[in-house]
C-alpha cells in the first residue's frame, strides 16, 4: 500500500493496521498520551478478534457513496471526546488505515467539518 505505515497485523494476518504517512506526526504522539495507548490497545484487541464495539470503534455512515469510514473513539480521559477517523479497505485482508485525527469533538452528530473530513478520507487512493 502506498502513502501509509503498517503499525501491526494479527496473528492470522486477516487485519492489518496502518497509519496514513502524512498524519503519523499528529497519530503517534496523541496515541502515547495519557490512557489513549489503552484505548488503542483494546481497539487492536476488538479488531484482531473480529469483536463489536460501537461505544471504541464505530462505522461513521455519512452517505451511501462513503460508507467505508470508521472511527476509534477516545473517551476514557476527563472530558476527553476525540476521534482518530479510519478508513477500512478489503480485499482478501480486513485494512484499517488511521487516517486522521480529530481532538475535542464537541457536537453529538456529524457536523459538516466532520463530514468534509470523512468524505476526503474515504476518497483517499492508498492503493
Amino acid at each position: 500500500m502506498k502513502n501509509v505505515t503498517k503499525i501491526t497485523e494479527s496473528t492470522n494476518k486477516r487485519v492489518v493496521i496502518y497509519v496514513d504517512t502524512k498524519e503519523a506526526n499528529n497519530i503517534f504522539p496523541f496515541l502515547f498520551e495519557g490512557n489513549n495507548m489503552q484505548t488503542f490497545l483494546r481497539f487492536k484487541s476488538l479488531v484482531f478478534e473480529n469483536g463489536r464495539n460501537s461505544e471504541l470503534y464505530r462505522k461513521e455512515d455519512i452517505s451511501e457513496q462513503h460508507k467505508n469510514t470508521y472511527s476509534i473513539r477516545f473517551t476514557s480521559g476527563k472530558n476527553q471526546n476525540d476521534r482518530i477517523y479510519c478508513l477500512e479497505k478489503h480485499d482478501g485482508k480486513r485494512n484499517i488505515i488511521l487516517a486522521k485525527l480529530h481532538e475535542n469533538k464537541r457536537s453529538q452528530h456529524v457536523n459538516k467539518q466532520i463530514k468534509s473530513i470523512l468524505k476526503n478520507i474515504s476518497i483517499k487512493n492508498y492503493e
